[in-house]
Parts: C-alpha cells; sequence; structure tokens
C-alpha cells in the first residue's frame, strides 16, 4: 500500500494536486494499492505523523501559514528518515535549502510545470514503491502504522503475544507471532536461531559457542539443536568454508 500526503494551505490547490494523483495513480486505486490523504494545513499533518501514521509519499507547498513546508519536511524526518518529500511551490528561492541534508527533498517543482512535470515524477516515485514493497516489515494498529526497512532489522524476539523487532534506530512491537514475522522476513538472511529468536546475518558480527553477538551489542542464545546448522549458515553468508 502506498500512503500519499498532500499539504496545501488552499482547499482548491490540494483538490488540484489531488486530482493530479489520482489520474496517474489509476490503476493502484483500481486495486486498493494506495490512499491519499489531502491536508490543508501543515497543523494537521503533524497531527497524524505524532499519531505514528506512516507516509510514503508527501507533496508539500513551501509557503503555508504556522508551519512552512521546509520546516514541516524538517518535522517529518524527525518521525521518519523514508519517504519521498516533493515540493509544489510557485517560490523558486526555496529549492536550495529543500536539498538539505535535514529534509532531502527528491524534487522541487513549480506550480506553473506542476501538470507536466509532477506525473512524470509520480511515475518515477510509484514505481520505485511498488518495487521496494517486498523489503519492507509493516506494522498496522489502531494507534499507528509503521514501515521498516529489512536491512535495519537487528533480530526479532517473542514477548508473550508480541514479537520485538529490534533495530538500528530502536525497538518496535508487533502483535504477531514468530512464525507470522519469520514468513514476512522471507530472505535468506533472516534465521531462526531458536524458536523465539529471529536474527538478520546482516548485523552478526561473531558467533561464539552457542550465542550469536549483534552489532548493536546484544548477544542472544542458539538454541542446542540449531548451533551448528546457524554457524554453517553464518559462514556460508560471510563466504568463508567450514
Amino acid at each position: 500500500m502506498i500512503r500519499v500526503a498532500i499539504v496545501d494551505n488552499g482547499t482548491e490547490a490540494a483538490e488540484n494536486t489531488r486530482a493530479i494523483v489520482e489520474k496517474r495513480a489509476e490503476r493502484l486505486l483500481k486495486k486498493g494499492k494506495i490512499e491519499i490523504h489531502v491536508f490543508t494545513n501543515s497543523k494537521s499533518a503533524t497531527y497524524e505523523l505524532r499519531e505514528g501514521k506512516y507516509f510514503d509519499v508527501f507533496l508539500l507547498e513551501t509557503k503555508m501559514p504556522v508551519i512552512n513546508g521546509l520546516d514541516l519536511a524538517k518535522y517529518i524526518r524527525s518521525k521518519q528518515k523514508e519517504g519521498y518529500i516533493v515540493f509544489l511551490t510557485s517560490h523558486p528561492e526555496f529549492a536550495l535549502e529543500s536539498y538539505d541534508k535535514g529534509i532531502r527533498a527528491y524534487q522541487y517543482i513549480l506550480k506553473e510545470t506542476m501538470k507536466t512535470k509532477l506525473p512524470e515524477v509520480l511515475d518515477d516515485i510509484f514505481e520505485q514503491c511498488i518495487r521496494e514493497e517486498d523489503q519492507y516489515y509493516y506494522i498496522f494498529n489502531q494507534y499507528r502504522t509503521e514501515k521498516i526497512r529489512f536491512h535495519d532489522i537487528i533480530h526479532v524476539k517473542k514477548d508473550g503475544k508480541n514479537c520485538i523487532l529490534v533495530t538500528k534506530d530502536g525497538i518496535h512491537t508487533d502483535r504477531t507471532t514468530i512464525i507470522k514475522a519469520k514468513q514476512t522476513l522471507n530472505l535468506p538472511v533472516f534465521i531462526l536461531i531458536e524458536r523465539g529468536s529471529i536474527v538478520n546475518m546482516e548485523h552478526i558480527e561473531k558467533i561464539c559457542k552457542k550465542e550469536v553477538h549483534m552489532n548493536n551489542g546484544d548477544i542472544l542464545e542458539i538454541s542446542r539443536a540449531n548451533v551448528q546448522k546457524v554457524r554453517d549458515k553464518v559462514l556460508q553468508y560471510w563466504g568463508v568454508k567450514s
């Protein structure tokens, strides 16, 4: 599911942008693979982000009252590192600032060229989102939506009825079983080291007897039955003959 947030300081401007997005995403809409959310002020968008809502694409005006587009983009990046930020504006003077490392805009489009330029940019973004879809772990519940890159997951452990995902940026909780989590993490780098623990071999520093040492400092125990199997898989991943 691709989630698009349109933020502009006027209903008419926002709806004009929505019309372009809907036309370009017609096939995705028919398949139920895209959601388009319109915010007519930047404050409303911050509320959604504060509640943990995730968006893949942000289409932002730069000149807005209360919180301008550049400051909103910085707030977005404080909440999520991923996501495509595209500025749609009549103000060319902010273009350089939009590519600052604290914002990392994908594109800066002047509204006078929007009808021709935006569809091309959307095509590229949607294609990349679809290609990347299987490289993310998604957590959905009534309180938040989270999207976690597989590469950033260090290990996953069972905790009662939940699974705890330990990542480079912190800890995330998903109400699911370890088996379902393993099915979602369908890349060979994820291996089960015991019934309640999955590790990402990308983040293993060493194996010591019955322990796996991860690069974030966590030390995890391998079940006795899995020690040789885990060791062989890790050595194979490292390209080392046992």
